[in-house]
């Protein structure tokens, strides 16, 4: 297991939709040292959560950041980039969700 596994499992970050996962070198902010994790959260959507057509398409993303907390003297933040979904059908919007980061 390598350090970085270690460390996503300690923050439990363990979704498995979860992709592109980095752990960045730590900088300083202010004078704390802060890590930053970023991952993208994307998966297949079939239908609208609002109509239920099959008319969804991809729509971008949105960054969502979670401060995690600290670990052996540094500050670790997950910049979560979710994927956003668009219905042809009803115009509604919705995203990518997981138990990591509360709605809205």
């Amino acid at each position: 297991m390598s350090q970085n596994d270690f460390i996503l499992s300690l923050f439990e970050l363990t979704d498995p939709h979860l992709s592109e996962i980095t752990i960045n070198q730590p900088k300083r902010v202010k004078g704390r040292k802060i890590h930053v994790i970023k991952a993208t959260l994307s998966y297949p959507l079939k239908r609208c959560p609002q109509c239920g057509f099959k008319a969804l398409i991809k729509n971008g993303t949105h960054l969502s950041k979670v401060r995690l907390g600290t670990l052996a003297g540094g500050c670790y933040e997950l910049h979560l980039k979710r994927q956003r979904y668009l219905c042809h059908h009803c115009g509604a919007t919705c995203g990518a969700q997981t138990t990591l980061v509360k709605f809205n």
